[in-house]
């Protein structure tokens, strides 16, 4: 099953209404699955106060067209900069951080959880990434992760399933096996770049094609005897950027190679951005999508 991640914080930055933007991607693109992320700095701006009246007019957008929604909730939601702790707990300390993260997932899940669209919770946005690549004292690690999946499990009466994700490959990184022990789905981000046109280059670059193949089908493999399935929560291609190059099948070939590693399903990034293209008058990725999804 094919669908699409969907970040408002994203269409505000390349200056779009999200409102618009998300209504045009529900009517036209017509996804069945649909990745969102809450952003703690915007549903706490005061500490004890809680708004969550951005994402439940999204969820109530969705619901609307029959979306099937994952939802990810923590510190670390989908799309850059990865931290959006609110302003009154920054330069708080480990303990700190983890009690009132835990007191905003408690409020979150149990106020969203009636919610028919939400399927699937998302616990983090990779959250076993190295620490060289997040900021001091933001790391999640294992035993806070394994305290959010327990509180979510703890507060959603409908037992749902909780997804923990991992940049997809990366065999000898422990953060895949640290996500697939810890939750019910194991997810992973895949990131394509288009292949040079001939030479040296255009080899490498298929070799190392068929490795990730190669690793993500071992993952899967792997999930599968822990009764888990995998799912592809970001697919990152060439296609979500605005550069010169358009090269035709990069979004089927990176289905292609998701689906026939075994994975149950893949939500593709990018719709922003090609929803930006459209209104400037090059439909092509944005079509190319449209298709995808109408088949799958």
């Amino acid at each position: 099953m094919l669908g699409l991640n969907f970040s408002h914080r994203e269409m505000l930055r390349l200056g779009l209404d999200p409102e618009e933007a998300l209504s045009a991607i529900l009517i036209h693109l017509n996804p069945a699955l649909l990745r969102l992320s809450l952003y703690w700095d915007e549903i706490a701006p005061e500490p004890g106060g809680y708004d969550f009246a951005v994402p439940q007019a999204m969820l109530d957008r969705a619901q609307d067209h029959g979306c099937r929604v994952l939802l990810t909730i923590g510190f670390k939601p989908q799309r850059h900069p990865a931290f959006h702790a609110p302003r009154w707990l920054i330069g708080a300390g480990p303990d700190r951080l983890s009690a009132n993260v835990h007191m905003m997932l408690e409020r979150a899940v149990a106020l969203l959880a009636d919610y028919n669209t939400i399927d699937a919770w998302e616990v983090e946005n990779l959250p076993f990434l190295p620490a060289s690549r997040q900021p001091p004292g933001w790391s999640v690690g294992r035993q806070l992760l394994r305290r959010q999946i327990g509180v979510i499990r703890d507060v959603d009466s409908r037992h749902r399933p909780v997804v923990a994700s991992h940049p997809g490959g990366h065999l000898l990184q422990r953060g895949w096996l640290e996500a697939l022990t810890a939750a019910d789905v194991l997810g992973c981000l895949l990131s394509f770049q288009s292949q040079p046109d001939s030479g040296f280059a255009r080899l490498e670059a298929a070799a190392a094609e068929r490795g990730l193949a190669w690793q993500l089908s071992i993952q899967a493999a792997v999930a599968a005897r822990f009764g888990r399935p995998l799912w592809v929560t970001e697919l990152i291609g060439d296609s979500e950027q605005d550069s010169k190059t358009d090269e035709v099948s990069l979004l089927e070939r990176a289905v292609d190679l998701a689906q026939k590693a075994g994975a149950g399903r893949v939500y593709l990034r990018g719709a922003e951005q090609w929803l930006l293209m459209r209104s400037r008058g090059r439909p092509q990725r944005w079509l190319r999508a449209q298709s995808l999804l109408r088949s799958s």
